[in-house]
This record gives C-alpha cells, sequence and structure tokens, in this order.
C-alpha cells in the first residue's frame, strides 16, 4: 500500500529539504528519519515545535509521523539554568549517528545522547527567549530525546526540558519507541537526528537559512491547517508493519504538571 495524500507530497518535501541542506536521508526499510521543526515563535514554556519521523516500509513505501513537542528548555530553567553560562539549546544541524536507545536519567528508555552535539547558552530572558547573542560549544550534555510525562498531554513545558528534546504526548512517544526498536534491532542501536531552527532567521544569519524558512512556510501550506491538527492517522496506520495500532489519546491530565519530573 502506498502513502496517501498528502502524506506522500510531505515525505517528498522533507526529503528535498534535508539533500538541499547537504543532510542524510535513510532509505532502508525501517531505518528511521528524524526531523525536528523549531518554530519561529519567540515564547517559552509551549509545545509549539515538531518531530517529524519518516521511514520507509518493508514494502518500499514511505510512512510518516509528526509528533508535537518542544526543542526549547522550559521558563523552570531559563530561569534557573543549570550551568553559569546559561540554559542549553539544541544548534541547527543533523547529528549523525548521536543517540541511541538508553535511559533518560536512569529512569525509562528514550533516545538518549552519546555523541557530541553542538548547543547554545545565554538566550535566555525571563518571559520568553531572547534570540540574539548566545555561546556556541560542543559536547555531551545529556540532551536527549524523550517524553514530557508518564500519562496525559502536558501543556506547559516548565520542568520536562532543560535543553531536551521533548514530545508532548506520551502515546505519540511510545509509537516512537517502537519505531526505534525495529530500527536497532535491523541496523545496530544508533540513530540521527536533525533540527532545523527557523527562529534563527530572526537574527538575519544567512540567505540560505532564510529560504530553508520559506520552504518550511510552504510545506506547512501544502499540509493544510485542518489536516496538520488532526490526530487520526488512521489510513496509514494499519499498513505499518510490526507497529501497534496508535491508542486513543488520553484528556489532559492538569496534576503532572504539578509534579513535573526534571529533565536536561
Amino acid at each position: 500500500m502506498t502513502a496517501t495524500l498528502p502524506t506522500l507530497p510531505v515525505i517528498q518535501s522533507l526529503i528535498t529539504l534535508l539533500r538541499t541542506k547537504g543532510w542524510k536521508v535513510y532509505t532502508r526499510p525501517f531505518e528511521i528519519n528524524m526531523l525536528g521543526m523549531r518554530s519561529p515563535n519567540l515564547r517559552s514554556n509551549v509545545f509549539d515545535d515538531f518531530l517529524f519521523v519518516f521511514w520507509r516500509d518493508d514494502a518500499g513505501s514511505w510512512r510518516f509521523r509528526k509528533y508535537p513537542c518542544t526543542t526549547d528548555p522550559g521558563t523552570f530553567w531559563l530561569k534557573n539554568p543549570l550551568a553559569p553560562k546559561g540554559t542549553a539549546f539544541l544548534k541547527e544541524g543533523q547529528y549523525e549517528g548521536a543517540y541511541q536507545l538508553g535511559l533518560h536519567q536512569g529512569k525509562y528508555q528514550a533516545l538518549v545522547q552519546a555523541k557530541p552535539v553542538s548547543i547554545v547558552r545565554g538566550l535566555e530572558r525571563a518571559n520568553g527567549i531572547d534570540w540574539n547573542g548566545g555561546q556556541v560549544s560542543k559536547g555531551v550534555f545529556g540532551i536527549n530525546i524523550h517524553k514530557a510525562q508518564r500519562s496525559g498531554n502536558a501543556y506547559l513545558v516548565d520542568k520536562h526540558s532543560a535543553g531536551c528534546q521533548v514530545i508532548q504526548s506520551p502515546d505519540d512517544y511510545g509509537e516512537l519507541m517502537e519505531l526505534a526498536k525495529i530500527h536497532a534491532a535491523r541496523y545496530g542501536n544508533r540513530f540521527t537526528y536533525a533540527l532545523i531552527d527557523s527562529r534563527a532567521v530572526r537574527k538575519g544569519l544567512n540567505l540560505k537559512l532564510s529560504l530553508t524558512i520559506l520552504f518550511f512556510g510552504s510545506l506547512l501550506a501544502l499540509l493544510g491547517i485542518n489536516w496538520f491538527k488532526r490526530k487520526n492517522y488512521s489510513s496509514i496506520d494499519s499498513s505499518i508493519n510490526g507497529l501497534p495500532k496508535r491508542r486513543k489519546k488520553l484528556k489532559p491530565n492538569w496534576k503532572h504538571h504539578e509534579a513535573a519530573r526534571t529533565s536536561v
């Protein structure tokens, strides 16, 4: 079964975007591509970014997922940085083989940092994010890919992220972990993560980045507002070999906001 519209055009757009930047695209069955899209929104503490995951199935057809997430630290850690130079923001780039299945803070399975990545510090302010200035450094900082909370969708980032890439829904996260296990069983326990930072265009860095943002805007237009907000992907769920059907979304659980786990 081939990917249905608008799934296939979206995947083609993502592949074109990666290749335009000179980044790798993985095409073997169930070798997953992970692409984070950082929103141009300068507000902190909201899940306004997206993690796009796409792969070929055993029949050679492309499959696709879009998970709401944050690529930014929460307000708590912006106000209370763990390091003297400030809270970490993952820098735009593709980090080949930089992640592996492991335990996030020794608690639960996640994609944990295994190789150096680049971060920017010194961007925080009290009620938002000041995207001017900042100091770039490279190393292993525990910039993991994990979920916000055990059950229920988190609606504020707060302590859930001090720089990690954090998925809002535990159901979405569970599905990503199932995909990661299939990937690891076939190709080994190494994963590549790419991040495109639409926010950096506000600094006027270069024309190429501006064109990237324009491309991203076109991609969102292709998806369409109504389709982009849908939570039901049943048209492609049934054709994914080896994955369970997506569970019904859980109702928001605001109690977990108060008991948010400290995350890096």
